[in-house]
């Protein structure tokens, strides 16, 4: 009867604790042979297919750096000869506050060129829900700030000045509330890789309205102007809490009852 008592009482605490802890749902390392072409491949896990659009953006060696992280494979480096590229990957599943109660976003990113040219256009990497973009993170256009904006919930334009060079990396963080009823909300860090990873700003609980999911994200770079503005993207990562499951519950309710079990006096 010990033993019994034991072993749900661990079952249910390896149940509990899985609640709070985040779960994979999707990572992109781009460990692929430098040189290849992005579009097609079809490399990582959670996603539904291989990676869609232009066909200059490439894989190139070595990895994104940032301090107090492990960087495994490649980089993808979007275009090099002036015009606009976009590249889009669709999830297995669709991230929801029917399926997860909190839900994360980090990847590595890192843009060079001349700073006049740079404060004209944009690139990033944004979240999507069908044809729908919803947030946007890296270098927002007509500045040279490195930032996002937010469409979901009111359009926000949010920034943090910065200088870009071949060895800044920037990395990007954002926590989601999924809420089933009312807003949900994100909060997003961004920190360069100087003096051993710098915060460089948070913007905390912005409301991303009701209803709010995605399923697809989208790499892009709209530099026409300069050829020599490129940016790199690594280590993308997405996971999240899911909802409690039925059987966690029923696991600590078993627990529970077998407990009283016990504790019931016997009657001669």
């Amino acid at each position: 009867m010990i033993k019994n008592l034991r072993l749900l009482l661990a079952v249910a605490s390896i149940a509990v604790s899985s609640l709070s802890a985040h779960a994979l749902i999707a990572t992109e390392a781009f460990d692929y042979t430098a040189a290849q072409q992005l579009s097609g491949l079809n490399g990582g896990s959670g996603w539904s297919g291989a990676w869609t659009g232009s066909s200059t953006a490439t894989i190139q060696s070595p990895s994104l750096d940032f301090p107090g992280r492990t960087e495994t494979g490649n980089k993808a480096v979007l275009g090099n000869n002036g015009s606009t590229y976009t590249l889009f990957r669709s999830l297995a599943s669709t991230v929801s506050a029917s399926t997860a109660s909190t839900a994360s976003l980090s990847f590595l990113f890192n843009l060079t060129g001349n700073d006049a040219d740079i404060g004209i256009r944009f690139a990033g990497l944004s979240l999507f829900t069908g044809t729908t973009e919803l947030i946007f993170f890296g270098k927002p256009g007509n500045t040279t700030e490195i930032g996002i904006e937010k469409y979901a919930g009111g359009t926000e334009v949010l920034g943090v000045d910065t200088s870009f060079s071949s060895s800044t990396v920037f990395l990007f963080e954002a926590d989601f509330v999924l809420n089933t009823i009312g807003n949900s909300f994100v909060t997003v860090k961004v920190s360069d890789n100087s003096n051993g990873g710098t915060l460089l700003s948070t913007w905390s609980n912005l409301s991303l309205g009701s209803g709010f999911e995605f399923n697809q994200i989208r790499l892009i770079r709209d530099f026409a102007l300069d050829s020599e503005i490129n940016p790199e993207f690594d280590e993308i990562s997405i996971s999240a809490i899911p909802e409690p499951s039925a059987v966690a519950l029923l696991t600590v309710a078993a627990v529970i009852g077998l407990a009283r079990r016990r504790r019931a006096p016997r009657r001669g």
